[in-house]
């Protein structure tokens, strides 16, 4: 069976956005590349849930991604499949012989949809075998008609059989391969369940292993999380309320690249934030903090507090150094610990976070923090500058 996927880039950029990574990546401060990279797969994760409709908030989330507690819930099990199947990703992503294939689609689909209720994972990866219809979860409006389960073994063969065209003959810049990746997966949509995370992790893939994206340091999902109804809007202006076996996939792709070049954006700001707060613990602290401590600070701020054991696993370090950098920061004004025993956090000192919020106002920081609390007053939640 045919299955024709098409795209103008005439209009589309790719080569001011090569170079926008290439300067944002220049700007990440030396030894703080780990740090960027496992903001970004738990930004990645997070959001790529999120769109689906997963009600866990920031804090909830770091937690569960720490591994503090076996998650309980799904929602919970679901973001720490999504973190397994990003690590596996981007290990496989490292290795430029690694081919996009209908087994590495179907490991991906089976590790996202792993331990979840039976209503979602009784088939994960595996095609579906029956009808399926895409649904508006609040409208009930009809989203999406996807083709019959019997047209799905074809349409597989010949999408990765583009994929692995597009890649090795250069057909094509590599953000436009993984918008196109995207939208055929979306299009034939194969699985039962996870489709959606499977193809936003299949074009992260595409993009880490052709080095487009900052050596993993961007967050793609991040903006198409924050403008979700543009995500659909595109997909659906790209394949129709039907399926098609023909498609012009020019506007998904403009609005997948121009998403990318958002987060590229969002990791420039948030680099000069980064340096904002390193200037101004200098400022405070002169050389009482060492790089390490000064990262553990780093990752208190965005978590908002951390348990000894927590600060170890995001740092790297053993229980004994944790404990001795929390309570060395504590005792420099730092941070303030709260609780007892193994309810014992760590948060940063207030009067610290007022020094940052003021160094960092010329950066917008400032309020993007404010913004972020007023979202969580009102029952949202915040998908930037974390």
């Amino acid at each position: 069976m045919e299955f024709k996927l098409t795209v103008d880039t005439s209009d589309i950029d790719t080569e001011f956005l090569y170079r926008r990574l290439y300067v944002v990546r220049t700007l990440i401060p030396g030894g703080y590349e780990p740090y960027f990279r496992e903001r970004a797969r738990y930004l990645s994760t997070l959001a790529s849930a999120k769109v689906e409709g997963n009600p866990l908030g920031y804090e909830e989330a770091r937690v569960v991604f720490s591994g503090e507690a076996e998650p309980a819930r799904h929602e919970e099990r679901e973001l720490t499949n999504l973190q397994d199947a990003y690590g596996l990703m981007e290990q496989l992503a490292a290795d430029a012989t690694v081919r996009i294939d209908q087994g590495l689609l179907r490991a991906m689909n089976s590790l996202i949809l792993k331990d979840l209720p039976e209503e979602m994972s009784r088939r994960r990866g595996q095609y579906r075998t029956g009808p399926s219809l895409i649904v508006d979860p609040e409208s009930r409006e009809i989203r999406y008609r996807p083709p019959p389960p019997t047209w799905i073994p074809d349409l597989m063969d010949r999408l990765v059989a583009h994929i692995q065209r597009w890649t090795a003959e250069g057909c094509y810049p590599p953000p436009i391969i993984a918008a196109l990746a995207h939208a055929g997966l979306v299009s034939i949509h194969p699985f039962e369940d996870g489709n959606g995370r499977t193809a936003r992790l299949v074009a992260d893939m595409i993009l880490h292993q052709a080095g487009w994206s900052a050596e993993g340091m961007v967050s793609l999902n991040v903006v198409l999380w924050r403008n979700r109804d543009g995500y659909y809007q595109a997909l659906r202006d790209t394949h129709g309320l039907d399926f098609q076996t023909a498609v012009d996939v020019t506007p998904f792709a403009a609005f997948h690249t121009d998403a990318l070049n958002t987060a590229a954006t969002m990791l420039e700001e948030f680099a000069v934030v980064l340096k904002g707060r390193q200037d101004a613990w200098r400022d405070t602290f002169g050389t009482d903090l060492t790089e390490r401590q000064t990262l553990g600070l780093t990752y208190i701020i965005d978590t908002g507090s951390v348990s000894s054991s927590m600060y170890a696993r995001l740092i790297g370090a053993s229980a004994s150094t944790a404990y001795a950098d929390l309570t060395h920061l504590v005792s420099c004004g730092a941070a303030v610990r709260s609780g007892k025993g193994r309810n014992t956090r760590y948060a940063v000192h207030p009067d610290l976070m007022a020094q940052l919020l003021a160094a960092a106002e010329r950066s917008g920081w400032a309020e993007a923090q404010r913004s972020k609390r007023r979202r969580r007053d009102s029952g949202g939640s915040d998908g930037s500058g974390r």
